[in-house]
């Protein structure tokens, strides 16, 4: 995506809707840093291992909630890959300092955190109720799939969400 919308800002003459191409290269890696912290993959796990193959039965009598475990669980695999997503940026930013643009401000920096740490909840929370939508449903990989494809239209990966139509953008 991000070789896409190079392409369209050098077909619109140096810009494209107001964005530079230090904003454009700076949005979509720091996106996949963002990806690699909040996406979280449980739904399947929780689907397909725990309801349908009955998994879920050995953590009935247990004394930890089914929630927090799979909370946690993820929580390491997030750690990590964001961890590694940091440092290729590190690494591309040696390289491309031109093209990047980061905030210094640590007020800005500290709200970024912050929002992560929400957004990794509500990834989560959403997620597990994806999976557990198989109590209900014989086949989950439809609705699975589908907001899948809600998450990357309106998440931004496709294209930044200030590209939309402004009735898009508003949704």
């Amino acid at each position: 995506l991000l070789i896409f919308w190079l392409g369209a800002y050098n077909a619109n003459t140096g810009s494209l809707a107001g964005w530079g191409l230090s904003e454009i290269v700076s949005y979509y890696l720091l996106l996949i840093i963002a990806g690699s912290f909040l996406i979280t993959h449980r739904e399947g796990d929780i689907a397909i291992l725990d309801i349908q193959e009955g998994g879920l039965v050995s953590y009935l009598l247990k004394p930890f909630s089914y929630f927090w475990l799979h909370f946690f669980g993820e929580l390491g695999w997030r750690l990590i890959q964001g961890v590694f997503a940091i440092a290729v940026f590190f690494v591309i930013s040696v390289f491309f300092s031109n093209f990047i643009t980061l905030t210094t401000s640590p007020i800005t920096i500290l709200l970024a955190i912050f929002i992560v740490i929400l957004g990794y909840f509500i990834s989560f929370a959403f997620k597990f109720l994806i999976g557990l939508s198989a109590f209900w449903v014989t086949d989950f990989w439809g609705i699975q799939q589908l907001s899948d494809v809600i998450i990357l239209a309106f998440a931004g990966f496709i294209m930044p969400l200030t590209l939309f139509p402004l009735h898009v953008e508003q949704i």
